[in-house]
């Protein structure tokens, strides 16, 4: 057994692309009027969709991940990348 490993033993790849299943915490989301008011100063035309592509499109104020935020602005940002 070199350096800890040994050879014998089957060995299986982690799944790093996995989504995390634990949801962040309030540190790494933001509102959802916020973040749809931070994208329609870039891009104004954007309508009531950008509430549902949220999540939040139901009329209730949530929290959405930032991560989801950052996507949606390069999406709306590139059109057709």
């Amino acid at each position: 057994m070199a350096y800890g490993v040994n050879y014998n033993e089957p060995f299986e790849w982690q799944n790093q692309f996995q989504t995390p299943t634990q949801v962040p915490d309030v540190s790494q989301t933001t509102s959802c009027y916020v973040a749809a008011d931070a994208i329609r100063s870039i891009k104004p035309e954007l309508g009531y969709e950008l509430e549902h592509e949220l999540g939040c499109g139901n009329g209730m104020e949530c929290n959405v991940a930032n991560t989801t935020i950052f996507n949606l602005m390069d999406r709306h940002m590139n059109p057709g990348t």
